[in-house]
This record gives C-alpha cells, sequence and structure tokens, in this order.
C-alpha cells in the first residue's frame, strides 16, 4: 500500500515539475503545446507545467566526426581513397532540434557526398597542388548551416592514389550459401 503511495507521488512530482536544470555543455528550446516558445542557455529554467511545457537539449560543445574512406575516380581516371575528420558545433539549436530528425548523423550522411563531388571533378595533379581541407570546409559548411550545425574545420586525414577492389555480391552470396560450412 505504502509502495503505491510513493509510486503516485513521483508521478505527481513529474506532472508537477516546473523547472530543469540545462548543463553548461547544453543549449535547448522550450515547447509549449508542441510548438517552438523560446531558447534556452546553460542554467535554471522555469517552465510550466502539466506537459504544457517542456524543454528539449542538445550537447553544444565541440565535437569531431571521422568520415571513413572513400574509393573514388578522379576527372583523369585516378583512383584514390579519402578519409577527412570533421570538428564542428551545433550552432543553431532551434534548427538542429526541430527541423532535422536525427540532426546527428546530417554530416555523416551529407559530407561523403561533398567530398565525392570535390574529387571527381577534379584532376589527381589538381587534387595534389590545392587545399584540400580548406575547400572541403567551406563547401561542407554551406551544407551544414542548413542544419543549424557549424563546421570548424575539415582535416584530410588520409589520400592516397590506390587501387581499389571490390567484391561482387554473387561471389559472396555463394560462399554465404554454401552448405559446407
Amino acid at each position: 500500500m505504502f509502495d503505491k503511495l510513493i509510486s503516485l507521488l513521483e508521478k505527481c512530482w513529474r506532472f508537477l515539475l516546473f523547472f530543469t536544470v540545462v548543463d553548461a555543455y547544453e543549449a535547448g528550446v522550450v515547447l509549449r503545446f508542441g510548438r517552438f516558445h523560446r531558447k534556452v542557455e546553460p542554467g535554471l529554467v522555469f517552465f510550466w507545467p502539466g506537459f504544457v511545457e517542456r524543454v528539449l537539449t542538445v550537447n553544444v560543445v565541440v565535437e569531431t566526426m571521422n568520415i571513413g574512406p572513400q574509393s573514388l575516380t578522379t576527372k583523369d581516371g585516378k583512383e584514390v581513397v579519402i578519409s577527412t575528420i570533421i570538428t564542428f558545433t551545433k550552432e543553431d539549436v532551434k534548427v538542429f532540434l526541430l527541423s532535422t530528425n536525427g540532426g546527428d548523423r546530417v554530416l555523416e550522411d551529407a559530407a561523403p557526398g561533398v567530398i565525392a563531388k570535390l574529387v571527381m571533378e577534379r584532376n589527381y595533379q589538381d587534387l595534389l597542388d590545392m587545399d584540400m581541407g580548406n575547400e572541403l570546409t567551406k563547401k561542407i559548411r554551406v551544407v551544414a548551416k542548413r542544419y543549424g550545425v557549424f563546421v570548424q574545420q575539415v582535416a584530410v586525414s588520409d589520400f592516397a592514389k590506390v587501387r581499389s577492389l571490390r567484391l561482387m555480391q554473387s561471389v559472396t552470396n555463394t560462399y554465404s550459401n554454401s552448405k559446407e560450412f
């Protein structure tokens, strides 16, 4: 009996809670009846209880993301492999939280296309002569800004002229369907 009373009090406390703390490494938004009401910064944040308002937060400190190796062909037919590291932060939390689904994957999804376009539109020697990191930073920054993300830097961690080998799907299926295993 007493445990049910405690459980009821816990539910009422959550329903009547009228404040939260936004940590120093976060920023967020307050939604009132499901619509954007205001942005919030770190510290104590008051809001209307009873599910009238709720607070959504996101980590806004600097993060890095490794965009793994991409096998690409340059304009002059050279096969290259490129890997990059992107340093970024969430700049506009309203856009990031309310305009994207799975915002953390924005760079992971958009950056490989930008990188591929840059490499495939140029000759191998042009890529060697240019500051690829700077060019990629500019181009990826434009794409990421639409999602509330600010790209500080793109660093090319690996760039090599390498012949790339890919296995055919039918060959791998033949081995996996074999009854000898």
